[in-house]
């Protein structure tokens, strides 16, 4: 999403996105940029983007176990995830 958007100047603050079954939603436009989009495609099974969003996240999960569960738990508990 973000290439396509690259160099496109709006605006608009929301998009409206389209969904299987008519369900239509808005969506902050901060929100499907910035490589949040890549949800959609890990949630339709692109195992590139899945890939992409356990990297891009995966300290942050490590730190709330880290938090929640302490030392001993966190690293299985954020590999679970």
């Amino acid at each position: 999403m973000d290439t396509l958007l690259e160099g496109v100047e709006t605006a608009a603050e929301y998009v409206t996105a389209f969904c299987d079954g008519d369900y239509t939603t808005n969506l902050p436009l901060e929100d499907v940029t910035g490589g949040k989009a890549w949800v959609a495609y890990a949630y339709e099974g692109d195992i590139g983007a899945f890939t992409k969003l356990v990297r891009d996240n995966s300290s942050l999960v490590y730190r709330v176990a880290l938090r929640m569960l302490g030392n001993d738990d966190a690293q299985d508990a954020s590999q679970e995830v």
